[in-house]
């Protein structure tokens, strides 16, 4: 269970409508930021077709269509790495993330470089992200977790510090880069350790605290969320593009 977080600078007082034009100035922001700044994602991708963008089961868009539906068009070729991070900002503008069209472009492009860098599925990371803060950005537990990926401010500021991340307390947390960057780690630090993703995740949910005295004492290890956030990776995500 989560809540909104009211402060960030400026106070948040209600979520907003996505509404077609402000889907397409969302996208046409994302657009100008992807095409400028991810051109060299191209040199990351795969030589085969890109089995994340195939998971998330977002349309393909050719420049042409992007011009046509948008109103504009990357300057130049996109690689599937940026190509999927375009399709992640335009799925991602259709939530109440709290989230600006620049901000959403960033957060996509880090989802997509995160997940390639720890060698994660990015409609994996996608997954944790909805099962944890269903996309709010400023979302709080009662536990105190914080942002996207729900993460804890000690595990945050030690994370932080091991990665050398700009640390200034848990509002560190609300960056949706940051927060990205660190919960990837996170879950890749907890793969390293366990030696399954499926144990990763529910130590991810549970602490790993709470996992090492579960396999001390010989009792089996709650599967329930690792089964939740797998079976979301493997969804198929509303088509809202185009959509009013």
């Amino acid at each position: 269970m989560t809540q909104r977080v009211l402060t960030r600078g400026a106070v948040r007082l209600q979520s907003r409508a996505v509404t077609r034009p402000r889907l397409a100035s969302v996208l046409c922001l994302s657009l100008a930021a992807l095409s400028c700044d991810l051109s060299g994602l191209a040199s990351t991708a795969r030589a085969a077709a890109d089995p994340a963008e195939a998971a998330l089961a977002l349309p393909a868009l050719p420049a042409p269509a992007l011009a046509a539906r948008f109103g504009s068009a990357p300057a130049r070729p996109l690689g599937p790495d940026a190509r999927l991070a375009l399709h992640l900002a335009a799925y991602l503008a259709a939530e109440e993330t709290g989230l600006s069209g620049a901000e959403l472009a960033r957060l996509a492009e880090t989802i997509v470089l995160e997940a390639r860098a720890s060698q994660l599925d990015p409609a994996l990371v996608l997954a944790v992200i909805r099962v944890e803060s269903g996309f709010d950005a400023f979302a709080v537990s009662p536990a105190g977790a914080c942002g996207l990926m729900q993460i804890l401010p000690a595990t945050g500021e030690h994370l932080a510090g091991r990665l050398g991340l700009p640390w200034v307390g848990p509002r560190s947390l609300f960056d949706p880069v940051t927060n990205v960057k660190l919960g990837v780690a996170y879950l890749d630090e907890l793969r390293r350790r366990y030696g399954s993703l499926e144990m990763a995740l529910a130590a991810y949910n549970w602490g790993p605290g709470r996992i090492d005295r579960f396999l001390e004492g010989g009792h089996p290890v709650p599967g329930s969320y690792s089964t939740r956030v797998l079976r979301r990776s493997e969804e198929r995500p509303p088509e809202r593009l185009g959509t009013s």
